[in-house]
């Protein structure tokens, strides 16, 4: 997921670079994916639209469950990296690539599916990003078919305002890496400071902050363009990267899942 900020794609860039393994790994994206389609109650491949697909993780585990899929990006870094996991996983001939701001991409034709994961929603103030999500609604969704967002649940950061974690895991990159999240509960502001330590030198990257709402208000917003919501639930919690925890109440990120009437 990256943003619509012109410096979105370097912030991501640097990223990379101090987590190698992130961009190319999988870490649980087959999960998901069967999550996403135990929730919209599908068995059969589709035609389905990744908006805000990063570097492919989800697209290209969709596209191995037989699904046929377009994934969209602002980062060229981001769709280069897509496309190159496509051809690693066997996957090309069933995946598609496109480099684009989500808040003018407007497909030539309607999806059955339409995912939204990652909190890609939270990358503007709920204002714009409600704007953006009518016009998915309308333009991205077809008759019956699903939209399923997948956004950091504001309950879970407003219990834990300020707070600090630090992991090591080999697997995204060398070296001791460390988060600090800071939330406002008045604005909904979520800002992320990352640093990674490694053989003495300390890499830091750009704070990156996200608008949480919650989810009645996505909801409410979805009930208002005809879309039936008929799951919300907690999910995996990404905020440690070396871990995945159960479903509960208090899960740092919530699924909703709706169809177009």
């Amino acid at each position: 997921m990256t943003s619509g900020e012109e410096n979105a794609p370097s912030v991501y860039e640097m990223q990379h670079e101090v987590w190698p393994g992130w961009a190319d790994g999988d870490f649980g994206a087959e999960e998901d994916a069967a999550q996403i389609l135990d929730l919209v109650e599908r068995s059969t491949p589709g035609r389905a639209l990744d908006l805000g697909c990063g570097s492919g993780r989800l697209s290209c585990a969709m596209a191995k469950l037989g699904w046929r899929i377009d994934g969209v990006d602002i980062s060229t870094h981001l769709i280069d990296r897509a496309r190159r996991r496509a051809e690693r996983h066997g996957v090309a001939g069933t995946t598609s690539f496109e480099v684009a701001d989500l808040r003018q991409f407007i497909p030539q034709e309607p999806y059955e599916l339409v995912i939204l994961w990652d909190s890609v929603l939270a990358i503007w103030p709920w204002g714009d990003a409600r704007q953006t999500l009518g016009k998915i609604c309308e333009k991205s969704v077809s008759s019956g078919g699903h939209l399923v967002i997948g956004q950091l649940n504001p309950a879970y950061f407003s219990k834990r305002p300020d707070f600090k974690v630090a992991f090591e895991n080999p697997a995204i990159g060398p070296g001791k890496s460390r988060r600090h999240y800071q939330y406002d509960t008045e604005t909904g502001v979520l800002c992320d400071d990352v640093s990674v330590s490694h053989d003495g030198v300390v890499s830091r990257l750009p704070t990156q902050c996200l608008f949480l709402v919650p989810p009645s208000d996505i909801e409410g917003t979805l009930c208002g363009l005809n879309f039936a919501v008929h799951a919300s639930i907690g999910s995996a919690d990404w905020v440690w990267p070396d871990q995945r925890r159960a479903a509960d109440q208090d899960a740092a990120q919530f699924i909703l899942v709706g169809r177009k009437t």
